[in-house]
């Protein structure tokens, strides 16, 4: 079935993310996962510069969760698509990933 993918560890988790960028991920996910939901809601194009703007955020709170580090930013994104109820336990569901693909995906385009 899935291969399983262990999380990384409290000691390296916590070498790249501190108290106060644990509470901005913590506080800020959420409402950016509403606003995305909102515009795909909407039927907002994901190339739109609101939805986009939302993208880049998406992406720094990653890069804030993970310390910028590739191997956990690789693993999370592998837990999500391979792991959907743990994203649906916090509000993100395969149509929103995808929608969010489709406006990262725009960010390297023209505006």
């Amino acid at each position: 079935m899935f291969e399983k993918h262990d999380s990384p560890s409290r000691e390296t988790r916590g070498k790249v993310l501190d108290d106060a960028s644990l509470h901005e991920v913590m506080t800020e996910w959420p409402r950016v996962i509403a606003s995305v939901r909102e515009e795909m809601d909407r039927g907002t194009d994901p190339a739109h510069a609101s939805v986009r703007s939302l993208a880049e955020r998406w992406m720094e709170l990653v890069r804030v969760f993970t310390g910028g580090d590739p191997g956990l930013e690789s693993w999370l994104r592998a837990v999500h698509q391979q792991e959907p109820g743990r994203a649906a336990k916090h509000g993100v569901d395969p149509k929103l990933f995808g929608y969010l693909g489709k406006a990262m995906a725009s960010l390297d385009e023209p505006e």
